[in-house]
């Protein structure tokens, strides 16, 4: 039998990644969207941890097709030019 609303899901490691935060964790394939989840952990160079935002013109992309899909939304995170200021080194 065939599912019509399957749902793929991504865990990623580092590999690939520079050592910097944040960290791709997984990405979620269904028909209806893709999720992408990110980590982050506060610099403690930062009093507070310092701040995070995302760059409005993120994208990821297909590495066979070289198709690129643009972000559409976030959630918990700020577009830039906004900030998010942590409270504390354990946001």
């Amino acid at each position: 039998m065939k599912q019509k609303n399957k749902s793929l899901v991504f865990h990623y490691n580092t590999i690939g990644h520079g050592r910097t935060t944040p960290k791709l964790l997984r990405i979620q394939l269904s028909p209806e969207f893709t999720k992408i989840d990110f980590g982050y952990i506060t610099d403690p160079i930062y009093i507070n941890g310092g701040w995070i935002k995302m760059a409005p013109t993120t994208f990821i992309e297909n590495n066979v097709s070289k198709e690129k899909y643009v972000l559409t939304k976030a959630e918990g995170i700020p577009l830039a030019p906004t900030k998010h200021n942590f409270q504390s080194k354990k946001d």
